[in-house]
């Protein structure tokens, strides 16, 4: 869906921040209970979809139930965790460092993948999520005289940049306040001093924060929601949430097995009511197969006559002496045309494109523009 929404909008993956729009909040690869934490660029990809949705204006977010009813970290905690930096200004270089160990960065000598950072001499690096490359900072002291993007292969340095905003690399902060709480809950697992962090630390939400929050907390008050078959969500959350009870239990035995402590999971996934009450406080587009059993007075009720899928319709058909033709696209995009619709052919490429416009006029299909991106 999000990769759909992109092509449509002429988005790409290297699209800039400022004209970026589509953004994914995705759930976990793997559940943190096992002990283990899910994939980095699913946890930035969360990350940067939370900044997107209190800093952008208008963001579109494609999400899914099972990530949508998992709390995540409250919304106060991650607005105090943004960290702008100005070149120029005076920084307290090790307040810094421990920001980003309390963030979720990892140290490293030689920053390559999101998360890391390193620091040698009047030089720190660091790849935070929101960046397509890593960021050197350039020290005199605590004065930042400097801040570049650069190549994490090469390491050379590239585009300058007056300011930037860091933000955290994982929805758990380990701040000093935050780990005091932790502990006070009981013993965690390999953890020692703050800042240090823990396979599956992600499992623990309830731990470090009084109040753990869910993406509706991030959401304008005039967000609208478009919904794909709302008629399955009652017994899509019923198959999430017996899931999760399952995980609770067969981890909880494993840890209990170990002599591993196991983390607090009460109220860690939104109940259907608690869920639901969320989910009516905003204007909703519902689109589904079949119509709502129970229509609201204030519902607008659009339906549409189902359109017959045409793919194999536009198959390539291999002739003789193993020539491939292009006869059945040709003829459909002709009968299109001549019941007035209008046929809109995409390449990647211009050169495809002339290739394209080349076979159609072998058809006698007359293309009459061609337009670039």
């Amino acid at each position: 869906m999000s990769n759909q929404l992109r092509f449509f909008m002429s988005e790409h993956s290297q699209s800039g921040l400022a004209t970026r729009r589509v953004w994914q909040f995705l759930p976990y690869d793997i559940p943190p209970l096992s002990g283990l934490s899910p994939h980095q660029e699913i946890i930035t990809k969360r990350l940067e979809t939370l900044y997107h949705l209190v800093n952008h204006p208008a963001p579109i977010v494609v999400t899914c139930l099972e990530a949508a009813v998992f709390r995540t970290m409250p919304k106060r905690a991650f607005l105090d965790s943004l960290e702008p930096l100005e070149a120029g200004e005076e920084i307290d270089r090790e307040k810094l460092i421990h920001y980003l160990e309390a963030a979720g960065y990892s140290r490293s000598s030689l920053v390559e993948e999101r998360g890391d950072y390193a620091v040698r001499g009047g030089i720190l690096d660091v790849f935070p999520p929101l960046h397509h490359y890593p960021i050197r900072l350039e020290f005199w002291g605590d004065l930042l005289e400097s801040i570049r993007y650069f190549d994490p292969l090469s390491q050379r340095s590239l585009e300058e940049l007056k300011e930037f905003v860091l933000i955290p690399c994982s929805e758990i902060l380990t701040k000093q306040e935050n780990m005091a709480r932790a502990r006070s809950m009981g013993r965690l697992p390999n953890a020692g001093s703050e800042g240090v962090r823990f396979p599956g630390i992600e499992a623990w939400l309830n731990h470090f924060y009084d109040r753990p929050g869910t993406i509706f907390d991030y959401a304008p008050s005039e967000t609208l929601l478009f919904v794909i078959n709302p008629g399955n969500l009652l017994s899509h959350h019923e198959k999430i949430e017996s899931q999760h009870r399952e995980h609770i239990e067969q981890f909880h035995q494993e840890a209990s097995r170990k002599g591993k402590p196991f983390p607090e999971t009460s109220n860690s996934i939104l109940s259907i009511e608690e869920f639901k009450k969320l989910f009516r406080q905003y204007q909703r587009v519902h689109f589904g197969l079949t119509e709502p059993q129970h229509e609201d007075p204030a519902t607008l009720l659009l339906s549409t006559d189902p359109v017959a899928p045409v793919d194999h319709e536009l198959d390539l058909v291999v002739e003789g002496k193993g020539r491939v033709s292009m006869a059945p696209l040709a003829q459909r995009v002709s009968q299109w045309a001549a019941s007035g619709g209008c046929v809109v052919l995409v390449t990647r490429t211009q050169r495809q494109a002339q290739r394209l416009l080349q076979i159609l006029n072998n058809y006698d299909v007359s293309i009459n523009q061609i337009t670039k991106s």
